[in-house]
């Protein structure tokens, strides 16, 4: 009977194997999420998933329309020249459209909108043509004709190319602009009266909007923007959409080409560590901004734009921590803070990095299109695709030792596809690490026990993948599975620092339970077999002892 009862406990553990979750964790947890999958909610908001400067080589591309890029951001850059010759003719006023024609395709090819910048000045138009002219305003009285004239024509070429967003100029209000901000104002007047004439000739809405403010010094510039909203309410121009730059470390920015960093803070980093390392980075500023946005818009309820954040990285400058899953985790605690407070669209600064500038690495991809860590968020949050569901995040004393608050930790997304198939993206966002390590390479000293429970599920079995980001330099996708009995809901689930994971839930066909069934029979008959066959060796022994 001893014999016999063994091998029944070791049949009981095999066959709970077979139907267990394979993922684990203490039994205290640190964080539970509760999903509500009957609890359809908006559309999860893909148009935070921009870009600037998109490349047009085909695998760039490709790469691109994987992720869903919904917005790309272009340079109208009307102070170029194609082989010295400038594209703007300030004799005759012609335009050449050559250099913004294939950026245009582009963002077609991967059925992405394009957001134009009308930037910058011909030389021949600007005020000040001996001093960063391309910065100098275009449209002094002598010139504002001229100007006038360029901006209908372009409009009217960006029309017939289905492109119809316009955003007037960039960062203004820092080194891309001299005329300052009352030079501006008259700048966006003038420009936005001549696209609204585009607008009218080709019978085809178009969208105008800016001032695309840089915000240097790590906080809205409360005086431009208010100043911006006031004129364009007074002098009824059009304001399809506000927008504005973030990058979470200004003004600690990395060193750059030509300078050696910018770095403001206070804090003293240990020996060897970058000034930009520093506590004050956090992802809570994404959304605080879209708040100090909709209170300067609250004195002008005529005005409704689309709130765009159409620049936004980790930092101004380069920064180690975009190479790594630091990035990755990064990204969506922003789309978070950003998406819960309202924001409409977001574009990230940039696509490719640098293959002759080690500093210029802003990119989702190296300079050779491999994927960075940053690309496999942007990825995972495309996956999701559906409508959004009710959830809820419960958080213990203990919750990874993690000090940080709104301004780091664990969160998710929850969405639900018309097949009903549900999704939960989770990140663990450590923004700083105060064992030293700075977000240039992982320690995991911050690890996440979550436990992700759903209800409103259909009775049955679900199966359940995940595809986890490393939380390592490289950042690779890697891919597991798990069964899911609607009879106990809950995946246990162990993150560590700066990981991302996405959970997707499906529900099991009946041909899948029959399979599954079938497995379990013949495990079942090997295992019983297995059992017999020692009893009957165990029982022939005993026979010939006898």
């Amino acid at each position: 009977m001893t014999l016999v009862m063994s091998f029944s406990l070791i049949f009981v553990s095999i066959l709970t194997a077979i139907t267990q979750n394979s993922a684990s964790m203490a039994s205290s947890d640190a964080v539970d999420i509760s999903v509500n999958v009957n609890s359809k909610l908006a559309q999860q908001n893909e148009n935070v998933i921009g870009v600037n400067q998109l490349p047009t080589s085909n695998k760039a591309l490709t790469l691109m329309k994987s992720i869903g890029v919904k917005w790309v951001r272009i340079d109208a850059s009307l102070e170029g020249s194609i082989n010295g010759v400038p594209v703007y003719n300030c004799l005759n006023g012609n335009w050449n459209p050559a250099i913004v024609a294939p950026r245009v395709a582009a963002a077609q090819n991967i059925s992405a909108n394009s957001e134009l910048i009308i930037d910058y000045s011909p030389t021949c138009l600007a005020e000040t043509p001996t001093s960063n002219p391309q910065y100098s305003p275009p449209d002094s009285p002598s010139t504002q004709s001229k100007w006038t004239a360029l901006i209908f024509k372009v409009g009217m070429w960006a029309i017939a190319h289905h492109v119809t967003t316009f955003e007037v100029w960039n960062e203004p209000d820092w080194v891309f602009w001299s005329g300052g901000l009352t030079g501006y104002l008259q700048l966006y007047k003038d420009t936005a009266l001549a696209l609204e004439k585009a607008s009218q000739a080709s019978h085809v809405t178009v969208a105008v909007g800016g001032p695309a403010l840089a915000n240097v010094g790590g906080t809205m510039d409360t005086i431009w923007l208010d100043s911006f909203l006031q004129y364009v309410n007074t002098n009824h121009l059009p304001l399809n959409f506000l927008s504005w730059h973030t990058y979470a470390e200004d003004p600690n920015a990395g060193p750059s080409s030509n300078l050696p960093s910018f770095c403001f803070s206070k804090t003293k980093n240990p020996p060897n560590i970058p000034c930009y390392y520093t506590q004050q980075l956090n992802t809570a500023v994404y959304g605080d901004e879209v708040q100090q946005a909709k209170v300067a818009l609250k004195p002008f309820p005529n005005l409704q734009p689309v709130l765009w954040i159409d620049e936004w990285n980790i930092n101004g400058e380069f920064d180690a921590r975009d190479n790594t899953s630091f990035a990755a985790a990064f990204i969506l605690s922003a789309i978070d803070s950003a998406t819960s407070n309202g924001i409409g669209r977001m574009s990230w600064y940039n696509v490719l990095d640098s293959n002759n500038d080690p500093l210029a690495a802003f990119g989702l991809l190296d300079y050779n299109f491999s994927k960075k860590p940053s690309y496999n968020s942007f990825y995972l949050y495309h996956e999701l695709a559906g409508s959004m569901l009710s959830q809820s995040i419960s958080y213990y004393a203990s919750v990874q030792n993690n000090p940080f608050g709104t301004q780091g930790g664990v969160g998710s997304f929850s969405a639900k596809t018309p097949d009903g198939i549900v999704h939960v993206l989770i990140y663990n966002f450590i923004p700083y690490d105060p064992t030293g390590n700075f977000g240039s390479h992982t320690s995991n000293n911050f690890k996440a026990s979550i436990a992700l429970s759903f209800s409103g599920l259909k009775s049955g079995t679900y199966n359940a993948g995940f595809q986890t980001i490393q939380s390592t330099s490289s950042g690779k996708i890697v891919q597991s599975s798990a069964i899911l009995n609607s009879a106990n809901p809950r995946l246990n689930i162990l993150l560590n620092e700066d990981g991302v994971e996405l959970v997707t839930l499906t529900p099991q066909s009946k041909s899948q339970s029959t399979q599954r069934t079938f497995i379990i029979l013949v495990v079942v008959l090997v295992i019983l077999l297995l059992i017999l066959s020692v009893l009957f060796v165990v029982h022939k022994k005993q026979m010939i002892k006898a």
